[in-house]
């Protein structure tokens, strides 16, 4: 299937795993299919109405502007493209403002292994009947440009063109508003607007939507100021042949598609970062991020903490430690407030703006040591009580002896013996006590 024809299905859901695990699912069954995504009900518009999509697929709950609000502002501009609820609340009176706002199905998302890809293939056979067709609004107050156009536009046999002629700019800017435009055609010097200011002025209501500057002015200085304010392209009345118009608005659809496309993967970039960023930011281990020649050129508020240094102390500074890639390995650091810090460290290997580099990860770890200790000094003190307890049996023995002998009036000799092994004992518990 050429490209071009191939449906389009657009799927807004603000759970990002959700949506991505739709997207993937629903590629493996309708492989023939282009998928785009959005995560708001604000985003959901906007795409809409660049991409002109057959089909969406749309979650409720999606923030400031929901789902049925999001439908109904589509259908309005967008009458032909079918809207599939997919949900989890089964609530009659949202299944009744679905279909008032204009959505084709309502499914529970419990029920979307079993519904969803029934409705779709209901739906995607019509497409093929419905012939493509572009929507177009030309501003422009010569009678005979505009006959001139609408013949050129009707000799064009691969898709269907509708012109909306209006004469003035504020006529063309109140159309704009109230009706779906896939492009406009713009003349820059009209009854109530004259020169670049036209377009800077309709610019201002029609972010999105492609524009091609018309004038009858051979002017390259106009042409590229008109390019740099965001017109698509430039064509000079009069000059230009059939072919030639109607590739330019095709190819001026194709390219705003395409920065469409760009512009909301640079967005989708640009918060996965700031989260990526948060989360590093917020994170209890300390995150540094080090050059091969072992410089400091990333590190988190964390990091900041355990080294007892600033961020401007760190940056460009030498990393002392020795990086063990995919190990773990303990490391001291002298804290400038004199205190002990242990820590555990990871490394693994990334790449940083085009370099090779060390993503390092340094968690304290001064606490679990110190419980360590504690509790090592514990089962000493545990093994000496219960040696003491020993020790105090075996001094008994000689002592009562002792006692014996003097009662008795023994030799000297027994005594001395008794003493003796009264000193040893004493020597042995001494070594125990100062280990």
């Amino acid at each position: 299937m050429n490209e071009k024809h191939k449906p389009q299905i657009l799927i807004v859901e603000n759970h990002e795993s959700v949506r991505t695990s739709l997207k993937e699912w629903l590629f493996s069954i309708f492989d023939y299919c282009i998928f785009f995504e959005a995560a708001s009900g604000e985003e959901a518009i906007t795409m809409a109405f660049n991409i002109k999509p057959n089909i969406i697929i749309m979650d409720i709950m999606l923030g400031k502007i929901n789902g049925i609000e999001a439908t109904k502002q589509i259908k309005s501009k967008l009458p032909q493209t079918e809207v599939i609820m997919v949900t989890n609340y089964e609530v009659p009176q949202y299944q009744i403002e679905a279909k008032r706002a204009g959505a084709y199905d309502y499914i529970l998302k419990r029920q979307i292994n079993k519904e969803l890809v029934p409705s779709l293939q209901r739906l995607l056979p019509k497409l093929s009947e419905d012939k493509e067709s572009i929507e177009i609004l030309l501003i422009e107050d010569n009678p005979g440009d505009v006959y001139l156009i609408e013949e050129i536009t009707k000799l064009n046999e691969d898709v269907h063109m509708n012109i909306h002629h209006v004469d003035y700019l504020k006529k063309g800017v109140e159309f704009f508003n109230n009706n779906y435009v896939d492009l406009i055609l713009l003349d820059l010097n009209l009854p109530d607007s004259i020169g670049i200011n036209t377009l800077k002025n309709l610019k201002k209501h029609a972010l999105q939507t492609p524009i091609i500057v018309l004038t009858g002015m051979a002017d390259e200085q106009v042409a590229i100021e008109a390019l740099r304010e965001g017109a698509q392209d430039y064509l000079i009345k009069g000059s230009f042949k059939q072919d030639m118009f109607i590739r330019a608005i095709k190819y001026g659809m194709e390219r705003n598609k395409i920065y469409t496309q760009l512009k909301n993967l640079t967005n989708t970039l640009s918060a996965q970062e700031r989260n990526i960023r948060t989360i590093i930011e917020k994170n209890a281990d300390g995150i540094a991020i080090i050059s091969k020649n072992r410089v400091i050129r990333f590190v988190n508020p964390s990091l900041e903490q355990i080294f007892g240094k600033t961020q401007k102390e760190l940056l460009d500074s030498f990393f002392e430690f020795p990086l063990s890639k995919d190990e773990s390995s303990e490391i001291y650091i002298p804290h400038k407030n004199g205190k002990e810090v242990f820590a555990e460290m990871q490394t693994v290997c990334i790449e940083w703006e085009g370099e090779e580099a060390f993503l390092t990860s340094i968690r304290d770890i001064t606490y679990r040591k110190e419980v360590e200790q504690i509790m090592q000094e514990q089962e000493r003190l545990k093994g000496i009580i219960e040696m003491a307890g020993a020790i105090c049996h075996e001094i008994d023995q000689p002592l009562q002896v002792l006692l014996s002998l003097s009662e008795n009036n023994s030799s000297l000799d027994k005594f001395r013996l008794q003493v003796q092994k009264i000193e040893d004992i004493t020597k042995k518990l001494n070594s125990i006590t100062t280990k």
